[in-house]
């Protein structure tokens, strides 16, 4: 979902709010967050049937905010999180999840993983699912890309669509109503997307 930063980067001025949010990163339990890994094999998809039972399996949305998430995971302290929000707070229409792996306090894996709990929807890893191509031309190239997302599968009458963001109604809206059939978005990360 996010862009990906060098494992370690630091900001040198003692004053930048990605220093501050970096500064206890080593006392998390458990060590350093790249010694944490995020557990993603359940969500991982290589088949329209694959993809449909991932959908099955998730957990319903929660309404948890996604610092507590990431909290509750132990990829990331309070003291973090409070000043990471303190910076979303000076920097407004800045993302959570955008501020914390600039800090370099989590990977952008970790926040696409907490996102999809949030939401209740499977992480698709795109390098392993094959995407049909009569599908894929089903939504206009530029569409597709003006809006960074990628059609699935079709499963139980509903088009499944690849999207870093699923909360974004009016993109699924604008992809609704050019194929005529409901929507279920999946999260997979924009880089993967954009490489689909």
């Amino acid at each position: 979902i996010l862009p990906r930063t060098a494992q370690g980067t630091r900001r040198e001025s003692t004053g930048s709010p990605q220093r501050s949010i970096q500064q206890d990163r080593e006392s998390l339990p458990g060590g350093p967050r790249e010694d944490r890994d995020c557990h993603m094999a359940e969500t991982i998809v290589r088949t329209a049937d694959d993809l449909r039972r991932a959908l099955e399996a998730c957990p319903e949305a929660t309404d948890r905010r996604l610092g507590e998430i990431l909290v509750g995971e132990r990829w990331l302290t309070r003291q973090q999180l409070q000043r990471a929000l303190r910076s979303q707070a000076r920097n407004r229409g800045r993302h959570l999840g955008h501020i914390l792996v600039e800090a370099g306090v989590v990977t952008a894996q970790q926040v696409t993983v907490a996102l999809a709990q949030k939401f209740g929807i499977p992480v698709v890893k795109l390098e392993h699912l094959d995407v049909d191509a009569q599908l894929a031309r089903r939504i206009p190239v530029e569409l597709a890309v003006q809006h960074n997302l990628l059609p699935l599968a079709e499963i139980a009458g509903r088009l499944v669509i690849a999207t870093d963001n699923p909360l974004d109604r009016a993109r699924m809206e604008i992809i609704r109503f050019h194929c005529k059939e409901a929507v279920t978005p999946v999260l997979a990360s924009a880089e993967e997307i954009a490489l689909g």
